[in-house]
């Protein structure tokens, strides 16, 4: 977890520097990974299936949040259509 934890905490920080104007942001996460993965760390196989599942959870979650409120009036909305 520590490992997963630094990757993503250094993704963020490099994410946020621009260049010209432009930054990766959260993708800067990915390309950490990337080269973390080629450097050779390995993450214990049950400590990565429980991160992808959580992290799978937290982005439905989130996601229901964004959509949740309007989701019923647009429902409310078209029927009346």
């Amino acid at each position: 977890m520590v490992v997963l934890s630094l990757i993503c905490y250094l993704g963020l920080v490099l994410g946020k520097i621009h260049v010209k104007g432009i930054s990766l942001g959260v993708a800067f996460v990915f390309f950490i990974g990337i080269i973390a993965g080629h450097l050779g760390l390995n993450i214990d196989a049950k400590v990565l299936e429980y991160t992808q599942t959580f992290g799978l959870v937290l982005f439905v979650y989130t996601l229901g949040l964004h959509v949740g409120p309007n989701f019923f009036g647009s429902l409310r909305q078209e029927a009346s259509v």
